[in-house]
């Protein structure tokens, strides 16, 4: 896909002149509350952008212009950087050591010429926040500087917020439209969830897994659970798709999509595939629902529609498939791992027993069907 021209005034600004976007949709929020001030943003980019890397490039090269900052001017005379603020983090960082002491950030030895080469900083002015979504969308949705899921969900959500079309952001960023609303919608619902007490930060694990949200509420399942099924996914939800009688549910969907770290309690989906499928399935079924919200068991709970049966034909033919997989392999393996002639022994006899469990089961419907 060609990169979008957009008509931008190429220029040089003092580090002075530009200011934080407070705004910024890389800050995904995982580690804490939204910054207020430049210290809080500068603590939050450090956390969030890793900029350990960033740091060490400058003091050993000075400011590489090769990637110049977006900026839009703003009332006061200011220039407000759309695009660029972990960079400008990581200068405010070098001339102001003090702040760098204050947040606990070690910055490297950088000589007179590298710092020198900070007071004037490359910039492209553009007119409007409108006329750079085209450069910053092709860079951060489809071009080499990728944001994650969340953070793209953030932007389509201020584009739209200012007048913008799915369509128009789809076409932009060269993606299906059914994935920006599915994103933009997940992202409603997680906004929903923030405003009910949920928190990003006591997720039982590190790494948000947004796609587990945006996925799983575009299903019939969590659809049904939560009150959506009359909401088009190809369409914007707005603001607090989930009406207030299903806050409760809600609230339950949330922990057993993310778990507590506070309460110690993981989640009930451990891997997408197949977890979040099976939820689904637990969820299109209201006697399965019950039995997941009184046990918290989602095994236990997918047993209600899915029969025993049907899971060992599932299992059986999954290990087949692992066994083929690992026959390929056979002729490579070196024979030092000893222990592994245990495992094919187990194995073998774990086939014969399930071969004659099956034999005798297949055996015993066709007597029963001949009496008929």
């Amino acid at each position: 896909m060609p990169q979008p021209t957009t008509v931008v005034e190429p220029g040089e600004k003092s580090p002075d002149d530009l200011v934080f976007d407070y705004t910024n949709p890389r800050l995904t929020d995982e580690v804490g509350a939204q910054p207020k001030n430049e210290t809080d943003m500068i603590g939050t980019l450090s956390q969030a952008a890793d900029i350990d890397e960033l740091l060490r490039s400058i003091a050993q090269n000075g400011y590489l212009p090769f990637d110049d900052m977006v900026v839009i001017k703003d009332k006061d005379g200011k220039f407000r950087v759309l695009e660029g603020n972990r960079r400008l983090a990581a200068v405010r960082l070098f001339r102001n050591p003090k702040l760098a002491a204050e947040l606990e950030i070690t910055l490297p030895t950088i000589g007179k010429e590298q710092l020198g080469s900070l007071d004037k900083l490359p910039v492209k002015i553009v007119a409007s926040e409108d006329a750079a979504r085209a450069y910053i969308g092709f860079k951060h949705i489809n071009g080499p500087h990728k944001w994650d899921a969340l953070s793209k969900a953030k932007y389509s959500m201020r584009w739209v917020e200012r007048g913008g079309s799915l369509r128009e952001i789809a076409r932009t960023f060269g993606d299906t439209h059914n994935t920006v609303a599915r994103q933009l919608n997940g992202l409603r619902v997680l906004e929903q969830a923030k405003k009910a007490g949920f928190k990003i930060e006591d997720a039982y694990r590190t790494r948000f897994a947004f796609s587990h949200l945006y996925t799983g509420v575009s299903q019939s399942g969590a659809q049904q659970y939560l009150g959506l099924t009359d909401r088009s996914p190809e369409t914007d939800w707005g603001l607090n798709p989930v009406h207030s009688r299903n806050a409760p549910n809600l609230e339950r969907y949330m922990r057993w999509l993310y778990g507590s770290r506070s309460e110690q309690i993981p989640p009930l989906i451990r891997k997408q595939n197949p977890d979040l499928g099976r939820l689904n399935r637990v969820l299109s079924d209201s006697g399965a629902t019950n039995v997941l919200e009184t046990t918290n068991d989602l095994e236990q709970a997918f047993e209600e529609v899915e029969p025993r049966s049907k899971r060992f034909v599932n299992a059986l033919v999954l290990a087949r498939v692992n066994c083929d997989e690992a026959l390929k392999l056979a002729s490579d393996f070196d024979g030092e791992d000893t222990t592994i002639l245990q495992t094919a022994q187990t194995l073998q006899n774990s086939a014969m027993a399930i071969h004659a469990l099956v034999q005798s089961k297949v055996e015993e419907r066709k007597v029963r069907k001949a009496k008929r």
